[in-house]
């Protein structure tokens, strides 16, 4: 029995439009970015880092559009978290850009925040705790089903660690075809 759902927020719940200046300073698409976003080799982003950082800040972040339906619907019934890899200047500008959307979360894990990404197991587990701490529950892994867009990232350390999960292609899946 699910009691709780986890989401990726890039490429699942949410996106990011108008990324041209990032792509030309650095050669990739705002998401690879965001997905790597730890992962960037220092040296590489170390002439633009000015100019990306500037870039990410005027980004413009969009929510899907059945999204906040959604999540709506899920929050009466289930305890509901974030598990997402970004950078600390991107949590800034979602958590600005939406926070009447992010409060309908209990437990929101940004990567930027607690220095461990994604696919390390870690940011899984301390989510799952910190809900527990807060919410006086005890859900275990096999409860929580994880939502998201990369099978690497997102579902492959879900799955070992006993959770449910579930992929989603925002070409051509809505959220509530996979809840």
């Amino acid at each position: 029995m699910i009691k709780a759902y986890f989401f990726d927020w890039m490429k699942t719940l949410g996106d990011v439009k108008d990324t041209a200046d990032i792509k030309k300073l650095v050669g990739l698409e705002m998401n690879e970015i965001l997905q790597t976003s730890l992962g960037l080799n220092y040296y590489s982003i170390q002439g633009y880092k000015d100019q990306l950082l500037d870039a990410l800040y005027s980004a413009k972040f969009s929510l899907f559009e059945d999204s906040e339906k959604v999540i709506n619907r899920l929050s009466n019934k289930y305890n509901l978290a974030i598990v997402s890899n970004v950078y600390l200047v991107t949590n800034d500008r979602l958590r600005e850009t939406f926070p009447e959307f992010i409060s309908k979360f209990d437990i929101v894990t940004f990567s930027s925040e607690i220095g461990i990404k994604k696919p390390n197991k870690e940011i899984f587990i301390q989510t799952l705790d910190q809900l527990n701490n807060k919410k006086g529950t005890n859900i275990l892994p096999q409860e929580v089903m994880m939502i998201g867009d990369n099978y690497k990232d997102d579902i492959e350390p879900a799955l070992d660690l006993g959770m449910q999960a579930r992929l989603i292609d925002r070409t051509y899946q809505r959220l509530e075809d996979v809840i």
